[in-house]
């Protein structure tokens, strides 16, 4: 099934999400909840969007998230998540029963497109959707979803003095 998006509408949403100056990790966590539940409601055929973030110990914390209920801590060198915090880029696995330390937060999903955000030149969150379906996440959708992660990393660059330090320590 073909699956078209219109990039700009999304983009201007996500942005628009972003436009507001970040007081505190609460505030943050609002506009990371917006775009979860807005990603999750505008993408066909996900079963779970939302963000983990980077702690201290280098594993991830859940964060804001829509869908079934998922993994609270994703242990460094394990799974998609941490392969994509690892390479530093965006990575998309079609069959995540194919991906050998996958961890399976919910059986249902089987595809992953995994965004990492990145600001002050570290790693401070990923962005991770999931599909029930094998090769869900087309180029077109990667290349969108690269984007959103681009706005989210100027929102945490733009707020440095607040975020100069981990999320979770």
């Amino acid at each position: 099934m073909k699956h078209d998006y219109d990039e700009e509408e999304i983009l201007s949403i996500i942005r628009s999400f972003c436009e507001e100056r970040v007081t505190s990790l609460a505030f943050l966590n609002g506009i990371f909840a917006n775009i979860s539940a807005y990603l999750y409601h505008t993408i066909e055929d996900v079963n779970w969007v939302g963000f983990y973030y980077l702690t201290n110990d280098d594993s991830l914390v859940l964060g804001p998230f829509q869908g079934e209920v998922a993994c609270l801590v994703l242990p460094k060198g394990k799974g998609v998540c941490q392969k994509a915090v690892e390479e530093r880029t965006s990575i998309i696995v079609d069959d995540v029963h194919q991906f050998a330390t996958h961890i399976a937060c919910d059986s249902k999903s089987r595809s992953e497109i995994v965004i990492p955000i990145i600001a002050m030149n570290k790693v401070a969150a990923v962005l991770d959707i999931d599909s029930p379906s094998i090769a869900r996440f087309s180029s077109q959708l990667s290349k969108i979803l690269h984007n959103v992660g681009l706005i989210i990393n100027s929102l945490l660059i733009e707020n440095q003095d607040y975020l100069d330090k981990p999320f979770i320590s």
